[in-house]
């Protein structure tokens, strides 16, 4: 049971690295399109909002499947 959360805490974190990777990419395209200051105020202010909520979901997420990982290791 242990390498099961084990690995799940390794795909996790690449799962969640490749999803902040790309969610930065689209911004930057977002933020060099837009018309005015008010458009780059607007996406810079949305991706901090985003980013902010991507980064504690990967926190807690990671507390909790670690957690797992402590506890189901097995024992020597």
């Amino acid at each position: 049971m242990g390498k099961i959360f084990k690995w799940l805490f390794i795909l996790f974190n690449l799962f969640m690295f490749v999803i902040s990777f790309k969610a930065c990419g689209g911004v930057s395209e977002i933020y060099n399109s837009s018309q005015n200051e008010y458009e780059q105020a607007g996406a810079a202010i949305g991706t901090t909002i985003g980013m902010g909520l991507i980064l504690t979901i990967w926190v807690f997420i990671d507390i909790i499947l670690g957690l797992f990982v402590l506890f189901t290791r097995p024992k020597r």
